[in-house]
C-alpha cells in the first residue's frame, strides 16, 4: 500500500522537473518580407457629377449649385477639401463666400493663421498654436493688418498688402449654403 502512495508523488515530481527544462525549439523565427504592395486605385475623382456638382466645373457654377443644395436638401454649410491657393489671383470675389480662411506655409506651422468670418465680418483670428489674436500681423499698422470686426470686403485688400511681403498657402474651406 505504501508503494501506491509514492507513485503519484514521484510522477508529479518528475513532471515538474521536466517542465523546467528549457525548450530546445528556440530557433529564431524566420520572417519573410511581404510581396511588394502597389496602389490599384485612387480616391481622387476626375470625372462625373454628384448632386448637381460637375467635376472640373467653373467655380461660379459650383457655388450656384451648392447654394441650390442648401435650398433643396437643407445643407447649411459645406467643407471644401484641398481648396488651396498659392496666391490671391481669383480670390477677390470668392473670399466673402467663405466662413473660414487659413494661411500657412507649404508645410503646416504653429504660426499659421486661422480667420473665422461670420455675418460679413472677421469673427476671430487664431494662430495654429491656439493663441487668439485681435489683429494679424502684429507688426503692421492698424489700417493694413486684419483685425477682429473688420468687414469681409476689406479682407482681400489687406491680404494683398500682407502677401507683398510674405508668401502663404491660402486654404478656403467652409462655405455656408
Amino acid at each position: 500500500m505504501k508503494n501506491l502512495n509514492t507513485f503519484p508523488f514521484l510522477f508529479a515530481l518528475s513532471a515538474f522537473f521536466v517542465s523546467c527544462f528549457p525548450d530546445d525549439t528556440n530557433e529564431p523565427m524566420i520572417i519573410t518580407e511581404p510581396d511588394r504592395l502597389f496602389l490599384m486605385a485612387s480616391d481622387t475623382i476626375s470625372s462625373g457629377t454628384y448632386m448637381g456638382l460637375l467635376t472640373g466645373e467653373d467655380a461660379d457654377k459650383v457655388y450656384a449649385a451648392v447654394t441650390d443644395l442648401g435650398d433643396s436638401i437643407g445643407v447649411t454649410y459645406l467643407n471644401i477639401v484641398s481648396n488651396i491657393f498659392s496666391g490671391l489671383t481669383g480670390l477677390e470675389d470668392r473670399l466673402p463666400l467663405y466662413q473660414s480662411v487659413f494661411l500657412d506655409e507649404k508645410s503646416g506651422t504653429s504660426t499659421g493663421v486661422q480667420i473665422a468670418i461670420e455675418d460679413g465680418r472677421i469673427k476671430s483670428i487664431f494662430l495654429n498654436s491656439g493663441k487668439k489674436l485681435d489683429k494679424w500681423p502684429n507688426n503692421l499698422s492698424s489700417s493694413s493688418a486684419i483685425r477682429t470686426g473688420d468687414k469681409v470686403e476689406t479682407l482681400y485688400g489687406k491680404l494683398k498688402a500682407i502677401s507683398d511681403n510674405h508668401s502663404y498657402k491660402i486654404n478656403l474651406s467652409t462655405f455656408p449654403c
